[in-house]
């Protein structure tokens, strides 16, 4: 239990991921490594709404949503962070702002751009892990090549 009084281990952690740190495998240690972490999400369709869901429920420390669409009617029956009255509104912020009324803790970052050009726009950015939830080839091949160079780990 000395783990808990560590101050990075704050009481709101607790009280919000409590019944996870229960989790055998996870504890206190492995909470504060989730909060200590740093996850890119590329592309905020079915997959990317999925994966940021789980990913800001899980008490990862910052998320950065990185997406240039806008939510269409289309989208609606299977990506989850979206209803009616978000069409026309860029998907990044949407997300953000839904997903940080379920957890106030993790830092979340929205990004209206596509992947290249973030990474013109933020060469110095570092990620623990990246995420690649879009449907476009090009867009894998970069957001790979990217990993690789600079050791991140990667999910496509």
């Amino acid at each position: 239990m000395e783990d808990l009084a560590q101050p990075e281990l704050s009481d709101n952690l607790i009280e919000q991921f409590g019944r996870q740190i229960l989790v055998p495998g996870i504890d206190e240690q492995g909470q504060l490594n989730l909060s200590k972490r740093k996850v890119a999400i590329i592309g905020l369709g079915a997959l990317g709404t999925v994966a940021s869901q789980y990913l800001i429920r899980s008490g990862i420390g910052e998320v950065h949503f990185i997406d240039p669409d806008k939510v269409e009617e289309s989208n609606l029956h299977r990506q989850i962070n979206y209803t009616l009255e978000d069409i026309g509104a860029f998907k990044a912020t949407i997300s953000k702002n839904k997903l940080q009324r379920i957890n106030d803790i993790t830092k979340i970052v929205s990004h209206q751009t596509n992947y290249q050009d973030y990474l013109k726009e933020n060469e110095n950015e570092n990620f623990d892990l990246i995420f690649d939830c879009t449907d476009n080839h090009a867009n894998k091949i970069l957001s790979s090549q990217h990993s690789k160079k600079n050791k991140v780990a990667y999910v496509s």
